[in-house]
């Protein structure tokens, strides 16, 4: 995880795609950057300190930080408009308590803490709600990036999942029988992809329905699931965890659950989940993984500082290219 830059070392401490993975965003020990994932090139960079938290839409950021030497404390949030000649604040916000996630789409952004989550229009920085949440302490959410939708963890220890859209009483999914790890909107936001602590199964819901879709099975063995992606064309679902593998679902009408509504849950866990159609075993072992899926390409990065770019076909997966961060 640590990169030699010069004048000492950085290291990795958040990185994310943007809504429509053209772009990766890394915030380091010295700072943050933006690259381009295809051609694979830095686009902006910036030495502001210690930042944990970058989130991109357009050509706005939003940045974090933490740390004893942090650009800024961990319960303020600073947005940026990079486009502009000198790097200064568009604007900031201060909480209470430390921010644990920001999530932005192309009319609002939230700030996640830990017992509540603040919902602002994007053009004016208005506040137009903060939910309550049971206790969230690692900050777990998902946002649409189109029509609002907002996904978060209900009630500790459980795989519930609270849908909300801004306005209405929220809706729930009981997606797993354990705690939540994962929760990733399609990029339409008429998919949410749910994964458990367990790591065995993932579930797609219909939005705003809430209905289940597509029941995928990763192995029998648990992992931690590191990230999903659903391409922009909802075909396909990309997903990497910590037995170093990177599994693509296909998601189509033979990849629907069957009808076995009168079998116990865990007779139709076992039998009817789909397997995925590509899985690669990776080189870097259990490191920590991000992916994205754009067009026929898949995009990995890892903690240590790995860019890879995968290009797929119908049962393969092929490496054409690595770059270090």
């Amino acid at each position: 995880m640590n990169l030699a830059i010069e004048g000492g070392f950085k290291k990795i401490l958040y990185t994310n795609f943007n809504h429509s993975n053209e772009f990766l965003t890394v915030g380091t020990t010295k700072g943050f950057a933006i690259y381009s994932c295809d051609p694979f090139n830095i686009v902006f960079e910036g030495d502001e300190g210690e930042i944990t938290i970058i989130e991109m839409m357009n050509s706005l950021v939003a940045l974090v930080g933490n740390g004893p030497e942090p650009a800024f404390s961990a319960r303020k949030l600073s947005m940026y408009n990079i486009n502009e000649e000198s790097l200064q604040p568009h604007f900031e916000l201060s909480f209470q308590t430390p921010i644990l996630a920001v999530k932005m789409s192309s009319s609002h952004f939230i700030v996640v803490l830990e017992n509540k989550i603040h919902i602002y229009e994007l053009q004016n920085v208005r506040n137009v709600r903060a939910i309550d949440t049971y206790p969230n302490p690692k900050g777990l959410c998902a946002l649409s990036h189109n029509d609002f939708y907002l996904a978060y963890p209900g009630v500790r220890g459980t795989g519930q999942v609270c849908i909300n859209d801004g306005i209405k009483e929220e809706m729930t999914i009981e997606a797993h029988k354990s705690s939540l790890s994962t929760l990733i909107f399609s990029p339409d936001g008429t998919l949410l992809a749910t994964a458990s602590q367990q790591g065995t199964l993932i579930r797609v819901f219909l939005i705003p329905e809430g209905v289940q879709e597509y029941l995928f099975r990763r192995g029998t063995s648990a992992a931690k699931i590191y990230s999903m992606s659903i391409d922009d064309t909802n075909s396909h679902l990309c997903v990497s965890s910590s037995t170093g593998t990177l599994h693509i679902f296909k998601m189509d009408a033979q990849s629907k659950p069957g009808s076995m509504e009168y079998l116990p849950d865990y007779i139709v866990n076992v039998w009817n989940p789909h397997r995925s159609v590509n899985c690669l075993q990776l080189p870097f072992g259990g490191l920590r993984s991000l992916c994205a899926l754009r067009n026929s390409s898949v995009y990995l990065v890892t903690e240590d500082g790995d860019f890879c770019q995968y290009r797929t076909s119908e049962h393969e997966l092929t490496l054409i290219k690595r770059e270090a961060i």
